[in-house]
């Protein structure tokens, strides 16, 4: 019997004939207590009874998330990764995390830890940038996370991702944001628009986001009523609106109000301009309240309004606004909203702090390279240069 096996690791298999033609594989595992004990798996011909144990093996080695070793292999690392409680991720993060991890498994998850050398995880980073760019810096993060983790249960000293032979460099688009006169034409055409206004309910979402800067999950999460305080989430009075939630979809589950923003420092109460007050109250007196009180519920039932669905309400909209007026702004969405907020109140003299406060941005550095679209330099600049 094997003696220096490591908790958490198994012997090299071997092979028995049995009575009749069936064929049993062998191997002794040491389980976490530190007993080594006998698994075995049967199969008709050699290969598959060696298929069997091996998936036995992965299995006990994986189970429990109590033991991982450095035997312990990349897509058993990432399912424990996930396992473990992170209060800290919102729905969204785990949704974008569970399916970041995919990648890695198919890039990854035949090896073991021992054998995921820098040279290896480079080579791995390096394929998943170059056919999805965007994703590949989160793939990254969720690695670090992972080696982490086998680093605090001993399975491995460094984190190879760290050493990693890669550099990823994303080109990012420069912020760009409607003009004040851009805005205002579309505003104004959306509600001369039958099919925006009557049927898709499009005017008042837009202003709501041009007026407040908020997400579109956010803006879909607003509702009337009161905190776990009792104090009401719109005062209408104050002119204030407390971002507490988002709305998102989940795979299994459809649409859910998440009771937390997208991340902590999203939770805000923001100002209200007196327009967007207004609307409000216009809004609670034509519509038909729905039970939780929705602000821009589903134009036909009331009900929460689909995030995606809402993109691609925005999509045809702004597609017949280029046929009906010839001003192209298809490269809008419902987050050049948002920025286009940020880059209004940047005009107006505040700070990228303030800006970033308002937006719900834990780094300013966040809202100054990518949601402030600078167009003009000030005309005050060339009197200073000239002084």
């Amino acid at each position: 019997m094997p003696r220096n096996l490591d908790p958490g690791t198994y012997s090299d298999a071997f092979v028995i004939v049995q009575r009749g033609d069936k064929i049993q594989a062998r191997a002794r595992y040491r389980d976490p207590d530190g007993e080594t004990r006998l698994v075995a798996r049967t199969g008709k011909t050699e290969a598959e009874a060696k298929n069997r144990l091996k998936r036995a093996l992965r299995d006990r080695q994986g189970a429990g998330g109590e033991h991982i070793t450095n035997r312990t292999r990349i897509d058993a690392l990432a399912d424990q990764w996930l396992a473990q409680a992170h209060p800290e991720w919102s729905v969204g993060t785990r949704r974008t995390y569970t399916y970041v991890t995919k990648r890695i498994k198919k890039a990854l998850g035949g090896l073991k830890i021992e054998e995921a050398t820098p040279a290896a995880i480079g080579r791995a980073l390096a394929a998943i940038h170059a056919e999805h760019p965007s994703s590949a810096k989160s793939v990254r993060a969720c690695l670090n996370g992972m080696f982490n983790l086998a680093i605090a249960h001993g399975a491995t000293q460094r984190n190879p991702v760290r050493d990693a032979p890669v550099t990823l460099t994303i080109q990012r688009k420069r912020a760009r944001s409607l003009t004040r006169a851009q805005a205002d034409a579309f505003s104004d055409w959306l509600r001369t628009d039958p099919r925006a206004s009557q049927v898709l309910d499009l005017p008042d979402l837009v202003d709501w986001m041009l007026a407040t800067g908020c997400r579109l999950g956010e803006a879909l999460a607003a509702r009337h009523g009161v905190n776990t305080d009792g104090e009401p989430l719109i005062d209408l009075d104050a002119g204030t609106w407390e971002i507490n939630a988002t709305l998102i979809r989940t795979l299994g589950a459809g649409l859910l109000l998440q009771e937390q923003p997208k991340t902590a420092t999203s939770w805000r109460i923001i100002p209200l301009p007196s327009h967007a007050v207004a609307m409000l109250e216009r809004r609670r007196a034509e519509l038909r309240p729905t039970p939780a009180q929705i602000v821009f519920g589903a134009p036909t039932a009331r009900s929460w309004r689909d995030p995606s669905n809402t993109d691609a309400d925005l999509r045809e909209t702004l597609a017949r606004y280029r046929d009906q007026t010839g001003t192209d702004l298809t490269w809008v969405t419902s987050h050049t909203f948002r920025k286009t907020a940020a880059t209004w109140l940047e005009e107006a003299g505040f700070t990228t702090t303030q800006i970033a406060d308002h937006l719900g941005h834990a780094n300013p550095s966040l809202t100054l390279d990518r949601y402030i679209g600078r167009r003009a330099v000030q005309a005050a600049a060339a009197a200073a240069l000239e002084r």
